[in-house]
């Protein structure tokens, strides 16, 4: 079956790319949410704006993927409540609830960053033009979060 779309050869990959553009984008929204919540466990009043800071970075990459996904025609589709965006979440606030920075950090940027700098690396090689831009410069952000968490929790 031929995509109506003339930048993809089939609906097949019409579709694919517009799931991981999906997946994406909820990733950061979830990313977002979680850095906001987070700010509510630090007392530290930088260590706080930071992390307000770093809710607004995902919010800016949310909107990049869905400005781009919205330029190209995809179908993208955001479920903040889905079985795995949906249990990431719920756990984090768990650790929110008991004011549990370290736990936070190792949900949102252990396991979240690492999960979006692997995931944006590999679709990033595989797309073409803008939308291999986009996956890799959001892949290298995330990495500098990860790398900014990481020797917080070593200290």
């Amino acid at each position: 079956m031929e995509s109506t779309n003339p930048q993809f050869k089939s609906i097949e990959e019409f579709n694919v790319v517009s799931d991981v553009f999906s997946q994406a984008i909820t990733g950061e929204l979830i990313g977002m949410s979680n850095f906001a919540s987070l700010s509510g466990t630090i007392d530290d009043p930088h260590e706080k704006m930071e992390a307000v800071e770093h809710a607004d970075s995902e919010r800016q990459h949310a909107e990049g993927f869905l400005d781009y996904a919205k330029k190209i025609g995809l179908n993208v589709k955001i479920n903040l409540n889905g079985e795995y965006w949906g249990r990431v979440r719920e756990v984090f606030l768990k650790y929110a609830e008991r004011n549990d920075f370290v736990a936070c950090l190792i949900i949102q940027e252990v396991m979240l960053e690492a999960y979006a700098v692997a995931m944006y690396s590999d679709i990033g090689k595989a797309l073409k033009g803008e939308s291999r831009n986009l996956f890799l410069s959001i892949a290298d952000e995330e990495k500098e979060h990860m790398d900014h968490s990481t020797e917080i929790l070593r200290e």
